[in-house]
């Protein structure tokens, strides 16, 4: 009875205030079955939906209702990739994978037509989506492409001997595609024509359209080169293009800037072939871990991440708490133009990194810390999304936090709509509890929020203005209810069970008033959604 409260209270949790912040949350979802998700990336699709992907444990069950590549007692992770709506309908989801397991997917849009570039880890050899070998004993890049449904059209895998992993695919103007990732395959084998430097190092392959070899290259030193995420690869104007990451080398390689400390952001400019234009090293006497880079409008770029390091080198500003989110600014030479950090007292992360509308940056952070210094809200679970806004010159705008009670939630991208809303996406081990109102399907599920910032109250009180004039009579209630607006009209009913699986679901009319069939449900406690054109509300059902 404790857990069904905490839920119901949970589930009325629809806006909130942080001192002078003002947001609305539109509402939140889980995606998953019986087992394990984990959201990677989202996009925006071209008709202004929203595209989700990462990786799945789970069969058939909860709201996956595509199976899994190899459903056994002992399963592996397939890419489940959903394209929903602004108000988190499904509109297809699809399964692809191999019989031994896909991770670290990533996708991206096509740059003419509404198909879909997919890369990943596979172990997989040939079987169910996956078309070719692996060339060594772990995994391979895994890329494809796929149509506007989720279907595939081609796919190709590229290794070496010894393993490669988190692969980034991007789309040059040229049409040609480019991938890059970590190779730790030292020799030259499989795909690989070139041998590493040291330990880790990135390998760039370039292909046609069709995804067939052109050529590949290595860059690194006689250290480590990798990164915690595998969005650091960007194409530019003239068909040149920026990859980077963390390297832990010293002067060596294809790196002629020296160490500022025991691991640094690494970015490297390359032209058309593939040659190094230049490279520039940025971190402090400790440690720096890059995991986003964004292209900025003066051509410039903003390299987002971790820092553990005092006030040295390129770290200008001091510690908060055991690591802070830092961000970099550079010129379109790699010459740092300012940095800043953000943080509380725990652990902030920089996963990803979003251009703003207004020519700001949203960076999107994981946060385990207390409220204080820079985190403005108290802690919920272990760990928190965490998304602060910026503007061009790095000043901190806002900070918004969101999460469930258990110990990890842990955010992947953002998108920003066009009418300024707010989507971020990641995963949450969490049940209903706190800003999270969905109680999810497995152990961890994918977790997606809609929210939007106000300068001012004026959009608590028009949402709070809808909630107050939806009415849901009788209530308890045994065969019947009626749900009324007085103000605002309705466009959807939702009946809602207490693990968050969708009952019934109707779109209406513009009405004010509707109605809604309890006789097919059992007595018990449910949720009724009633959205208008801009916001959704949960109301408490009680089913006699």
């Amino acid at each position: 009875m404790k857990k069904i409260i905490l839920i119901m209270l949970s589930q009325l949790s629809i806006f909130c205030s942080s001192y002078s912040q003002s947001f609305v949350i539109y509402g939140d979802k889980c995606f998953g079955g019986n087992s394990v998700e984990i959201g990677n990336d989202m996009i925006k699709s071209n008709d202004g939906n929203l595209i989700i992907i990462g990786t799945s444990l789970s069969d058939i069950s909860g709201n996956k209702l595509v199976g899994n590549c190899n459903p056994t007692s002992s399963p592996t992770s397939d890419i489940w990739i959903l394209k929903i709506d602004t108000l988190f309908n499904i509109i297809w989801q699809k399964d692809i994978g191999g019989n031994m397991g896909e991770v670290n997917p990533y996708i991206q849009l096509s740059n003419s037509s509404n198909d879909l570039y997919f890369s990943c880890d596979s172990y997989s050899d040939s079987s169910c989506e996956k078309s070719e070998m692996n060339r060594g004993i772990f995994t391979d890049y895994w890329i494809g492409l796929l149509d506007g449904n989720g279907n595939k059209i081609w796919d190709k895998t590229y290794g070496g001997t010894k393993g490669e992993l988190k692969p980034l695919i991007q789309q040059l103007t040229t049409n040609e595609l480019i991938v890059c990732g970590t190779s730790r395959s030292d020799l030259i084998g499989g795909d690989k024509t070139i041998a590493n430097y040291g330990g880790d190092d990135y390998w760039l392959v370039k292909m046609d359209s069709l995804g067939n070899k052109i050529w590949d290259r290595v860059y690194g030193g006689t250290g480590n080169e990798g990164s915690l995420k595998h969005n650091l690869l960007l194409s530019c104007t003239n068909g040149e293009f920026i990859l980077g990451g963390t390297t832990g080398s010293n002067l060596s390689g294809t790196i002629s800037v020296a160490s500022k400390g025991i691991t640094d952001f690494w970015i490297v400019k390359l032209d058309n072939s593939g040659f190094k234009i230049w490279d520039q090293r940025l971190g402090g006497s400790n440690y720096e871990e890059c995991n986003s880079i964004l292209q900025t409008n003066d051509n410039g770029f903003l390299l987002g991440g971790e820092t553990i390091s005092p006030v040295s080198g390129d770290v200008s500003e001091p510690s908060r708490g055991n690591g802070d989110a830092w961000v970099v600014k550079i010129d379109s030479l790699g010459n740092k133009q300012w940095d800043k950090r953000f943080g509380g007292n725990g652990t902030d992360i920089i996963y990803s990194m979003t251009n703003s509308i207004d020519g700001g940056y949203f960076l999107v952070c994981s946060s385990s810390s207390n409220m204080g210094f820079d985190v403005s809200e108290p802690k919920i679970g272990g760990s928190d999304y965490w998304i602060v806004k910026i503007d061009s010159l790095g000043n901190k705008l806002w900070d918004k936090r969101f999460g469930g009670a258990a110990a990890s939630n842990t955010p992947a991208s953002l998108v920003e709509l066009a009418d300024s809303s707010i989507v971020v996406f990641g995963a949450s081990d969490s049940g209903a509890s706190a800003i999270k109102t969905d109680p999810g399907y497995g152990s961890v599920d994918y977790w997606i929020v809609r929210f939007k910032y106000f300068p001012s109250n004026v959009g608590i009180e028009e949402m709070n203005l809808f909630n107050q004039s939806v009415a849901i009579f009788p209530n308890p209630a045994k065969d019947f209810i009626t749900i009324n607006s007085q103000n605002v009209p309705i466009k959807k009913i939702e009946l809602v069970n207490l693990l968050g699986e969708t009952l019934y679901s109707q779109t209406i009319e513009n009405a004010q008033t509707t109605q809604l069939n309890l006789q097919p449900y059992p007595p018990g406690f449910y949720f009724v959604k009633v959205s208008s054109e801009k916001y959704t509300v949960t109301k408490r059902l009680v089913k006699e």
